[in-house]
C-alpha cells in the first residue's frame, strides 16, 4: 500500500511540472501569435501533418496531464 503512495505522490509531482511548464510555455505563443512566435520552424517532423498541428498537439498534451493528475490523485485516495 505504501509503494501506491509513493508512485502516487512521484506521479502528482512529475504531471504537476509537466502541467506547469505546458502552460507558462502555450500561454506567450497564443498571446503572441502564430507570426511572432513559430514554434513550428524549431521542430522538424518526418510527418507534415504533426508539424501543421502542433497548436494543436499542445492542446491534446495538456489534456492528457490532466487526466494522468486526476489518476495519481485517484490512487492517492484510494
Amino acid at each position: 500500500m505504501r509503494r501506491y503512495k509513493i508512485a502516487a505522490l512521484i506521479m502528482m509531482f512529475h504531471g504537476g511540472f509537466m502541467e506547469l511548464g505546458g502552460v507558462l510555455c502555450f500561454i506567450p505563443a497564443m498571446l503572441l501569435g502564430n507570426d511572432t512566435f513559430d514554434i513550428g520552424k524549431y521542430f522538424s517532423f518526418k510527418l507534415p501533418y504533426f508539424q501543421e498541428n502542433l497548436t494543436m498537439m499542445i492542446v491534446m498534451g495538456a489534456i492528457y496531464g490532466a487526466v494522468r493528475m486526476v489518476g495519481a490523485i485517484g490512487l492517492w485516495k484510494k
